[in-house]
Parts: structure tokens; sequence; C-alpha cells
């Protein structure tokens, strides 16, 4: 058994860090190691997966099968490489929600198998460095998409408002301090 772990922690919420990784379709725009994802995030379900790692970035095709999809907490595959018992992975994504509001992301994948022993130093020395690239997009992305989009700034009462520009596109309301100091809370 062999498993890569890497974590990164995320200035946004479990929600939004959830559909960002659940969407799929929008992963050629961002994710520089997995490219393509055909399927639906729903346990029990075959997904189609397109990965590119390497030194030349080569292109893997995967066939794996959704174990859990608990929103916004976990997305888990498990896949095989040719025939059973010769190297199979179980992919794992787990969000850990932070008491500030951020997301903790836990991403892993654990290999068993035959021929683990023969690919751990190529796992380590090409697949760690696909995930760690796609937690920093993914962290990027996630961060980037909560910004002000306008601050109204009421004589009377002193109301801030925020726009999150997730895809929920809440509306957020915080009141200022008495000075009338404006900033704005996340």
């Amino acid at each position: 058994m062999h498993e890569l772990r890497t974590t990164v922690d995320i200035q946004a919420p479990p929600n939004q860090v959830w559909t960002i990784l659940t969407d799929f379709a929008s992963y050629p725009e961002w994710n520089p190691f997995i490219r393509e994802v055909r399927g639906d995030p729903i346990a029990g379900r075959s997904l189609h997966i397109s990965v590119f790692y390497g030194p030349k970035a080569q292109r893997r095709n995967f066939w794996p099968r959704v174990l859990s999809s608990e929103a916004p907490r976990e997305l888990r595959w498990q896949g095989r490489l040719l025939m059973i018992g010769l190297l199979k992975g179980e992919h794992r994504f787990k969000l850990l929600p932070r008491s500030d509001g951020t997301t903790r992301l836990v991403h892993s994948e654990c290999f068993t198998g035959v021929l683990v022993p023969f690919f751990r130093a190529r796992l380590e020395r090409e697949v760690r460095p696909g995930f760690e690239a796609m937690n920093a997009a993914l962290k990027s992305r996630a961060e980037r998409r909560r910004w002000p989009f306008f601050l109204l700034w009421s004589d009377i009462s002193g109301l801030l408002l925020d726009v999150d520009c997730s895809a929920q596109g809440w509306i957020k309301k915080y009141f200022d301090d008495p000075i009338g100091k404006s900033h704005i809370l996340d």
C-alpha cells in the first residue's frame, strides 16, 4: 500500500469549494491535473477521467466508480489498472470546515496491489506534483470567486453590503462599527 496525501487551506467555505470541485464541465478551464471528467458525482456511477502528469504531461485515462459523494464533505472514487489485484487507487477529496468559515482540503489517493512497490517512486515523482498543482488551482479559483462586488454606505444605519460571488450568490449584511470606519468582513 502507498498513500499520496496533500493538503491546502482555502479561504472559502466548503459549499463553495464543493461547487467548483464537482463542476466537472469547468475542469478544462482551471485544472492542470485532471483536465476532463465525464459523468456525474453520484455514488455507484462510473466516471471517465483524463489526467495529465509526468515530465511530458502525458494523458492517462481512467474509468473509476464513485464510492462516495457527500456534499460538501467528501468525493471519493476507485479505479484500477489492467486487472483486479495489480494496481488499484482510491482517490479522495475531503473538505474539512474550519472554525473561521474556510476549508481545509485533504486530497489523497491510496494505492494497493502487487505493482505498488514498482510504482511508488514514480507516483511520488510524477503524480504528487499533479495533486499539488490541482490543489493550488482549486484554491486560486475558490478564493477568486469571493470578492466584494459593491459597497453601499448608508449614513443612517452604517450598513455595509457585501455580495458573495459564489455559486449561491448570497448577499451578506454587516453592520459597521459606530465610529464609521468602513471595512469588509468575511
